[in-house]
């Protein structure tokens, strides 16, 4: 129980004192990215709009070759997402902060991201790609899931910052000696909800990384790109909250009062 009563509860009441410098650095990260991203699908666009032809040929054969680039089933960008939430999850004990930063950017400017790509893509498709309206809404879900609960992961970033050196106290304690005279209270608890934690963290990202840029691959129909949505918005706010110990206070230490308060953060704030 100690682990959550030292949880700072205050940290979403004092939303507004923001570190301007941590801010504007996880803003020119971001912003980086989008406009990479979206230069790469402008070159697309103009490619499409152009529709180079190559024709060769002699008095018997004619080959009309067409430059023609999609967006279709093949665009997969979720390995590299993927790649960047492990890289993540693996540097929060020592990055946390900035991580967290880059989060709360996030949710910032994910909407004005996905409505940018959402024209693009739209332009280059000839607008026949309008169901994937969906992915802004979606977007929009996702970026206020990542407002309200990133205040919650200063407490996470301090625990995990904790982790190596509780790993190396256990070690040199002896692992099995400590659980004889101890069992699981103190560091071997504290160490595995940091784990949990930190693995939620790099998740969080990931589905709402997903989210953001799911107009990369088209899903052909609205329906499919309704489920994709859903997935990925109620897997931004279930690993959200596993990634501020919501999750793990109300499982293991049966204590529902976080898990009610972060909830009522997401939800009771809409109206």
């Amino acid at each position: 129980m100690e682990i959550i009563a030292t949880i700072q509860f205050s940290l979403y009441k004092n939303r507004n004192i923001v570190d301007l410098g941590k801010i504007l650095a996880g803003l020119v990260t971001i912003s980086v990215s989008a406009l990479v991203t979206i230069r790469y699908l402008r070159v697309v666009v103009n490619v499409n709009n152009g529709n180079i032809n190559n024709i060769r040929g002699d008095n018997n054969l004619v080959v009309n070759q067409t430059n023609n680039f999609n967006f279709g089933p093949s665009q997969n960008y979720s390995q590299p997402v993927n790649l960047i939430a492990l890289a993540i999850a693996l540097l929060y004990p020592f990055l946390g902060v900035a991580i967290n930063s880059a989060l709360s950017t996030l949710s910032l400017v994910g909407i004005a991201i996905s409505f940018s790509v959402w024209w693009v893509v739209n332009q280059s498709t000839g607008w026949k790609r309008l169901y994937d309206t969906v992915y802004v809404v979606g977007t929009a879900a996702v970026c206020w899931l990542l407002f309200c609960l990133t205040p919650f992961l200063e407490f996470t970033a301090s625990e995990a910052k904790m982790l190596l050196q509780r790993v190396s106290y256990l070690k040199n304690y002896g692992f099995i000696d400590y659980l004889k005279s101890y069992g699981l209270q103190g560091p071997p608890l504290q160490v595995a909800f940091s784990v949990i934690a930190i693995l939620g963290v790099g998740l969080f990202f990931s589905c709402a990384v997903h989210m953001v840029f799911a107009f990369l691959k088209d899903r052909e129909s609205l329906g499919t790109a309704c489920r994709y949505t859903l997935v990925q918005v109620l897997g931004t706010l279930g690993f959200g909250l596993m990634a501020t110990y919501g999750i793990t206070a109300a499982i293991f230490l049966h204590n529902f009062g976080y898990l009610g308060r972060q909830l009522r953060e997401v939800f009771f704030n809409l109206v």
